[in-house]
């Protein structure tokens, strides 16, 4: 199978990788697996630099319908790993990636990616304490932010 995934519930990451040729079945069966795990608020990475299109321009489009509907849930931070050459082709999902309320960047390493992600981990923990009303997010006077950061989710403790 082209895609691959780890689900990481205790670090809410999603890794992805695709290789060879992905198919718009593959490509659903990855959604549903992340959607019925509960994990579209994780970060995510996807890794398509070894991966080849093979999605209709149509079925694009369809996805693209398809990410502005889940937009309703909160989503992570997404990293996206693609050569430049590969991105005009992908260029109706990115734009409907880009449209969710969450940080979105491109790169071309893999390492970049990683390291963007890690830096968003804290702001994404403390969002989503705070839009849950979560009782770990309250400013304590040690800490300006959040107890939730300093309580070891994401920032060194005061």
């Amino acid at each position: 199978m082209p895609v691959h995934w780890l689900i990481d519930s205790r670090s809410r990451r999603v890794v992805v990788t695709a290789e060879g040729r992905v198919t718009r079945a593959e490509f659903e069966e990855y959604l549903e697996v992340v959607t019925g795990a509960g994990a579209n608020g994780y970060a995510k990475i996807f890794d398509g630099s070894l991966g080849e299109n093979a999605i209709t321009t149509e079925d694009m489009a369809l996805f693209g319908a398809r990410f502005r509907q889940l937009h309703a849930e909160p989503h992570g931070p997404l990293a996206i790993v693609l050569p430049p050459a590969k991105r005009a082709g992908l260029a109706p999902v990115l734009g409907a990636l880009a449209a969710a309320d969450r940080p979105l960047r491109l790169f071309t390493t893999l390492r970049a990616a990683r390291a963007w992600l890690d830096g968003q981990a804290t702001r994404t923990v403390h969002r989503m304490n705070r839009e849950s009303g979560s009782p770990d997010c309250r400013p304590p006077p040690a800490c300006p932010s959040c107890r939730c950061l300093a309580a070891g989710m994401g920032a060194p403790s005061p």
